[in-house]
């Protein structure tokens, strides 16, 4: 049985810093390289990204199928977009972004989660920083050392089954973020199933080497009010995604208790406290259960501070989503 034709999709932008590094573990990937066909999309880079990708397509053209290096001027959802189409022919699209580092065995393993699970539409692995910020340390904390069904995945290092291209369309170009979970949205309703195998952690190469909570939060509130966060915004309206309202609303109240606990605090009043201090035994109840070690006392902390930040930015986007649609509705009239 002849082994998959695999596209390897590489979206670029001014990834001079990371590139190299990349492209290091691309050649050292444990797979044919005459099954596999590698398109890099790059957004007009003004550093020598392109200069970097056009030498290694001369270098090592004829060992793969193809190495093809597009220029076009793109969002992510565009980019990953064009990769799609460059891949007919293809069994598989493996994304691998531009500051991702993938461990040899890669194509492999990710082949063989597919081998596993039929209706598995997309699978891939969690990038990980170094030093490992406050966030990832959250996150990982939870998850299973083994491959599971998650709600979502990144496209940092993820692999897609070219069929679901076939069936739900490619990626929205509406989306300059969140546009992998997007897909995925319109892949689950499919019937596909997204697999995520932590038990593999890719390195995600960063220029900032700082992991400190204070970091952590400012990085994130400035995400929680960015353009970007109306991407993740939009998707909560256009999917209802439940899981995310009801994240939302729970954070929602847990930022409008706080005032109750300061009048508690101030003016010795324990009944002002109650509403803070049972949404915060949930939250810490949610959090201890569902990390490990240490992280279990980290978490509800972090995940409190993070999610009056969230809060806070989806009530802000939810404002600003009103307002385009007043001022649109009265650009027609």
């Amino acid at each position: 049985m002849s082994l998959p034709l695999v596209t390897v999709g590489i979206p670029t932008y001014n990834r001079a810093w990371s590139l190299p590094k990349v492209l290091e573990a691309l050649e050292s990937l444990e797979y044919p390289k005459e099954k596999m066909r590698l398109v890099f999309v790059d957004n007009y880079s003004t550093d020598e990204t392109l200069e970097i990708s056009h030498a290694f397509q001369k270098q090592h053209l004829k060992e793969y199928e193809s190495i093809r290096v597009l220029v076009k001027e793109s969002n992510i959802g565009q980019a990953r977009s064009v990769c799609v189409q460059e891949a007919e022919g293809s069994d598989y699209v493996l994304f691998v972004d531009s500051d991702i580092v993938p461990p040899p065995n890669t194509i492999q393993r990710l082949l063989g989660i597919f081998s596993q699970n039929p209706n598995a539409g997309l699978a891939g692995f969690p990038p990980q920083r170094n030093p490992i910020p406050i966030g990832e340390r959250a996150w990982f904390s939870k998850l299973p050392n083994k491959p599971y069904v998650a709600e979502t995945i990144g496209h940092d290092c993820t692999m897609v089954r070219m069929k679901v291209y076939e069936k739900v369309g490619s990626y929205s170009s509406a989306f300059g973020a969140d546009e992998d979970t997007e897909l995925i949205l319109r892949a689950k309703n499919a019937g596909f199933v997204v697999i995520l195998d932590p038990s593999v952690r890719v390195l995600h190469l960063m220029k900032s080497r700082s992991s400190s909570f204070v970091v952590s939060v400012v990085g994130y509130t400035r995400f929680a009010f960015s353009r970007m966060a109306y991407y993740r915004f939009k998707l909560l309206v256009e999917h209802h995604h439940f899981k995310t309202l009801q994240k939302w609303m729970f954070y929602t109240l847990f930022t409008l208790s706080i005032p109750f606990l300061l009048v508690g605090i101030i003016f010795s009043k324990i009944f002002f406290l109650i509403p803070f201090i049972v949404l915060f035994v949930f939250l810490f109840v949610f959090h201890f259960v569902s990390a490990r070690g240490i992280m279990r006392v980290i978490n509800p902390l972090f995940y409190a501070f993070m999610g009056i930040m969230f809060s806070a930015g989806m009530w802000n986007q939810f404002i600003k989503h009103i307002i385009r649609s007043l001022q649109e509705n009265r650009f027609r009239m």
